[in-house]
């Protein structure tokens, strides 16, 4: 070892091909010495699936380990107590149900891909003390910046510590070990898949069952206070520093020690290492989180020191200037920060957010969201309920989600109201999430307009009377108009304020518009006020015009002058309130309210609002938009929910107003939320998946998305397609999971799963029998990852490949008739996930950054059979291909042949991979019975051959098997050209059943 030392020392100095290569080997030798993990980190070895247990110890991940271990040893404490308690808490979170699920058939092709990523703690608890501090750095910088920023920050420390290791290139007074270290090989990529693991493990240990609670309770505490992590920029000491600062402090607190703390480091530490000790918080008023940690030595306690900051927001900040984020250009100074807002969220809370959002697009102050979260769940629940037919239309279905979430947000009480409130305040901080344009009120229903969706006259009535309840502008009358354009028996109500001991006093007056035929006419069955003063006029002098949106009034009574005129009153034992009235009139002339007035008088009213069928505001001509401005600013969101919960409002004149609304250019909210609510059917099939915070950041309403395409364009400027189709929907999932990714969807229609973080997103057709019914946007999510770094979307090859017939496989070809049993001869075919190394980055628009965010990979799905390779498969192609049928009933079906039967025609069976490789040339039955693996490769690997496949499914009848047969031969012999050519008797025209 001395010699070879010395050669490595001789090599800084001449640079010797020979002592070059020598020190290469002894890197390699030296990253993949292992030693024994403590006893507490076992049970977490022993919960990893197969694959990642290999690669912690024996692969890229264990080097890593071992070569920064390596190359920080010096620089940290000893932490016996921490790197103990952190194993147990991990063994803790991967022993959780539900937490690591393990790989199995139902998974397919991504059954070894499967489970928790704890590979990073396992290569580090295989390489030593140095190597789990390392991890737990990971962890911190992985819970405070991007994946970009924390590669950016790796790399630069890594350059930075081989630097401070040989500071003058002066070998001979450096120690062997410092000299081995400087030397040792670490890229970037090595890096950032040192950082998704680490990163993947925070993402699924936050969501772990058993310390949910204590981490939110530091979410919480971080979320309360402002205090930053260091105040140096540089990367390299400000990490260090808060890096030692935090592992001192963790192992003390574990040994039951008390420590007072005055920087952010050991906070980043408590929310990333899953560590809970007592925290005591000293500021304006003191306070205890109590988390009652079992690991937490007793008395271990932190009292953090805080004085909120008023320079900066919230939470913990890390600022810092990096080096190495992008190729080109000075370092870039990035923040980063721990609080609520910073942590990821289901989508059930994002829609939380989004109901804030709306109640700001409505005008609504922050002091109202309950009062607006309650007029969101009265609209949802009138508009798509199960009688409303219309509650499938894209123009209310939008309304599905923001009901559910505000329904759930009414209900919530204690701490879980206080949080969900946080998150609809969030929201109601981010109107722009949802709509460029400025506030308009409740769909433009703040103002008289309202009464448009009114279910009755009288409901009407009564509000616009309420809304102008304090009108006193004496010189200017107003009218309510009751009764549709083109009536002839319109019924006036007039207010007219008169001054009454000196005080200006709004006064209605009602008048009834009598036509000459009909003396006796009724008031049209409206329900009017008691003690209001009523009179009568002639029709004649009442001029509406064709369009009814101004009117003339011949002789108008002075109606300030005036007693009201006596009538009989039909119905005394009717309650004051509900009282219906007629005039009786001996003449069609008389007027009961005229007083002399100067002869030919007319005055000119025009429309203000309201209903043009039902009862519509005028005023005089020329002051219209006053009396507009007053009935804005007169209606309150409590009059709205009245309106709503007293069931005045028609369901289907509303929708019909959203409707209207929805395809013109004020409708950019009402499209946003109908995206959400396709985006939510999405993630219903994605349990425990989680979004970026980073989508609050973006500049442009979900609308504008280009997920969102679907819901906003067509030929006609607006689709009522509901759902998204696969392309949109993945690239709706590569959105949310990263809050900024806007990937077209016509880049998708190949993407058959996107892994993230520690998820797989896969196309529910990949993990289903061929002949299931598989919604449009249907994609499940699987607790995993393929160990890269960033999102990767995953694409078959271009021409997958089938295994030729060779010369020996006629030897298990029997090709014998189908006897009618129904078995499983594919029990030994697996699908399995591998990838070809062929790859390339996906851009944005933006360039010029070290990282690359995304990209696509080859993965090649394929079909063995006892461990032997069959073939390669692109599933989702296959499935789209029209000579593939599912088999339903038809119409004349007897249920005389069951598909545990004879068939009434040859059909040979097909019982191994060799006979459907090397197929018969008559119709054939692949039996695979029960085993969706089996089904689905023999289906895909028949389609690749050219056969026209059918699938049996519920309904299996041989009778009805061989119509679609038949119906499918025919077929294609209608659409073979004119000619002398002939029907080819090539096998692949045979149908092969799967059954």
């Amino acid at each position: 070892m001395n010699t070879a030392v010395g050669k490595f020392q001789a090599s800084l100095a001449a640079a010797t091909q020979e002592t070059t290569f020598a020190l290469a080997n002894l890197n390699f030798d030296f990253a993949i010495w292992k030693v024994e993990a403590p006893p507490s980190y076992q049970p977490l070895g022993a919960a990893l699936s197969l694959q990642r247990r290999n690669a912690a110890e024996n692969g890229m991940p264990h080097v890593i380990a071992r070569r920064l271990g390596t190359l920080f040893e010096t620089l940290l404490p000893q932490i016996p107590s921490l790197v103990n308690a952190y194993g147990a808490r991990a063994s803790e979170i991967i022993q959780n149900p539900g937490t690591n699920p393990p790989g199995s058939k139902e998974h397919g092709p991504f059954q070894k891909f499967v489970g928790l990523d704890g590979t990073s703690i396992w290569a580090a608890a295989t390489s030593g003390p140095s190597a789990v501090a390392v991890h737990l750095l990971a962890c911190m910088l992985a819970r405070v910046w991007s994946p970009a920023e924390a590669v950016s920050i790796w790399e630069e420390l890594v350059a930075e510590r081989k630097n401070a290791l040989i500071p003058n290139k002066d070998v001979d007074t450096v120690p062997t070990r410092d000299v081995v270290a400087a030397q040792l090989a670490i890229d970037q990529g090595q890096l950032a898949e040192w950082d998704a693991s680490a990163r993947a493990w925070l993402r699924a240990a936050d969501a772990s069952p058993s310390i949910r609670k204590q981490q939110k309770d530091v979410i919480s505490l971080l979320s309360s206070v402002s205090i930053p992590v260091g105040s140096h920029p540089r990367v390299y000491d400000s990490v260090c520093k808060a890096w030692v600062a935090a592992l001192s402090t963790m192992d003390k607190l574990v040994q039951g020690h008390q420590y007072s703390a005055q920087d952010g480091a050991v906070l980043v530490a408590l929310s990333a290492w899953h560590l809970y000790p007592d925290v005591v918080v000293l500021g304006p008023k003191t306070w205890n989180l109590h988390q009652s940690d079992q690991l937490i030595g007793h008395g271990g306690t932190l009292t953090v020191g805080l004085q909120n900051s008023p320079e900066i927001s919230a939470g913990v900040h890390w600022s810092l200037s990096l080096a190495y984020l992008r190729y080109y250009g000075s370092s870039v100074l990035s923040r980063g920060v721990v609080d609520a807002e910073s942590s990821r969220l289901t989508f059930p809370q994002f829609l939380l957010t989004a109901v804030g959002a709306t109640i700001a697009s409505w005008g609504l102050p922050s002091s109202q969201l309950r009062d607006g979260a309650q007029l969101v769940a009265h609209m949802g629940s009138l508009l798509t309920g199960s009688d409303h037919p219309a509650s499938q239309a894209p123009t209310v279905a939008w309304l599905v989600p923001l009901k559910a979430a505000a329904k759930t947000f009414l209900k919530l009480q204690g701490q879980e109201l206080d949080s969900a409130t946080k998150l609809v305040r969030l929201g109601h901080r981010r109107p722009g999430m949802l709509s460029r344009t400025c506030s308009t009120g409740v769909f433009y229903l703040r103002s008289i307009d309202l009464i448009c969706i009114m279910r009755k006259i009288e409901h009407q009535l009564q509000f616009l009377m309420s809304i102008y309840q304090n009108w006193t502008h004496a010189d200017t009358p107003l009218v309510l108009r009751v009764g549709e354009k083109n009536s002839n028996e319109p019924v006036l109500v007039v207010l007219h304020p008169v001054i009454r001991q000196g005080k200006i006093t709004p006064s209605w007056y009602f008048v009834g518009g009598i036509p000459s035929a009909g003396p006796d006419g009724p008031l049209r069955g409206l329900q009017v006020p008691q003690n209001n003063p009523i009179h009568a006029c002639r029709a004649e002098d009442l001029d509406f015009g064709t369009t009814g949106r101004e009117f003339t009034w011949k002789n108008p009574p002075k109606f300030s002058d005036i007693p009201s005129s006596p009538v009989t009153r039909v119905g005394d034992s009717i309650p004051p309130k509900k009282e219906r009235f007629r005039w009786p009139l001996k003449s069609k002339k008389d007027t009961a309210a005229s007083l002399p007035s100067p002869q030919n008088l007319a005055l000119t009213f025009e429309f203000v609002g309201g209903d043009i069928n039902g009862v519509s505001l005028f005023s005089l001509k020329g002051t219209a938009g006053a009396v507009r401005q007053l009935g804005d600013s007169g209606v309150h969101i409590l009059s709205l929910l009245e309106a709503f919960s007293t069931h005045t409002i028609s369901a289907r004149r509303l929708s019909e107003h959203l409707g209207n609304l929805f395809e013109s250019d004020d409708g950019n909210m009402m499209r946003s939320c109908l995206a959400l609510a396709q985006a939510a059917e999405v993630y219903e099939c994605l349990p425990g998946a989680t979004i970026s915070p980073k989508v609050f950041s973006s500049l442009k309403p979900i609308s504008e998305m280009v997920w969102a395409g679907e819901a906003r364009t067509s030929e006609h400027g607006f689709t009522r397609e509901m759902h998204l189709a696969r392309p949109w929907a993945f690239s709706c999932i590569a959105y949310f999971e990263s809050g900024v990714m806007q990937v077209p969807p016509d880049q998708m229609h190949n993407v058959m799963a996107i892994a993230s973080g520690d998820s797989l997103y896969v196309a529910a057709q990949l993990l289903c029998d061929p002949a299931a019914n598989v919604k449009p946007y249907e994609i499940h999510r699987v607790v995993g990852n393929i160990g890269r770094a960033g999102l990767a979307f995953l694409i078959p090859p271009k021409s997958p490949m089938v295994r030729e017939v060779d010369s020996e496989s006629w030897k298990m070809v029997n090709h014998e008739p189908f006897n009618g049993k129904l078995e499983d001869n594919f029990r030994s075919t697996t699908l399995q996930l591998g990838f070809s190394g062929y790859e390339f980055p996906m851009t944005f628009g933006d360039h010029g950054g070290r990282f690359v965010e995304a990209f696509f990979i080859e993965a090649v799905v394929s079909v063995h059979d006892s461990g032997r390779w069959v073939a390669d498969l692109d599933i989702l192609t296959s499935l789209q291909s029209p000579n593939l049928y599912s088999l339903i009933q038809q119409p004349t079906c007897q249920a005389s042949s069951p598909a545990g039967s004879v068939p009434g025609v040859e059909v040979i069976a097909l019982d191994n991979w060799e006979e459907l490789l090397d197929p018969p040339r008559n119709v054939s039955v692949v039996r695979a019975h029960g085993n969706w693996q089996g089904r689905l490769a023999a289906a895909n690997v028949s389609l690749m051959q050219g056969h026209p496949t059918i699938l049996f499914r519920g309904h299996g009848c041989w009778t009805c098997a061989v119509k679609v047969m038949e119906g499918f031969q025919s077929h294609s012999r209608s659409n073979i050209s004119p000619g002398p050519r002939t029907i080819p008797e090539a096998p692949n025209m045979e149908c092969i059943f799967i059954l």
